[in-house]
């Protein structure tokens, strides 16, 4: 097994609107190739955010499993944590979503601050050589 390319990306911190679902990370793995997620952080400007912005993970349009409601941290940006499952084969999509699911408009807390979520993650693609 030959690692050949590695992905460390991170989707900076955006002003979320309510209910609006954006598509942070996407890594089309084409034929011939796996692509190893092995590490993952999700991120918020405002602690009162947590509990209110929903990560998912999907591989092929569906939900990874124990990886598609995150609304709690997991590792942090300069430290992600590592991830139990692992291998993406050949010709599939990993896309990760982040969706704003406060009760206020435009992402706009009582205080009058703004949720800026982001999503951090380190991988690989192999080769079978």
């Amino acid at each position: 097994m030959l690692f050949n390319k590695f992905e460390d990306k991170t989707y900076s911190a955006f002003s979320a609107a309510n209910d609006t679902q954006v598509l942070a990370i996407d890594i089309k793995v084409t034929s011939g190739q796996t692509f190893v997620l092995s590490h993952f952080a999700n991120f918020v400007d405002d602690a009162a955010a947590w509990g209110a912005i929903l990560w998912e993970i999907y591989v092929d349009g569906v939900p990874v499993r124990d990886f598609s409601a995150i609304y709690d941290q997991l590792g942090a940006v300069n430290l992600p944590r590592e991830l139990p499952f692992g291998l993406i084969t050949a010709q599939r999509d990993l896309k990760i979503y982040i969706t704003n699911k406060t009760l206020y408009t435009d992402g706009v807390t009582a205080n009058g601050s703004t949720f800026k979520p982001g999503v951090s993650i380190k991988g690989a693609y192999v080769t079978n050589d």
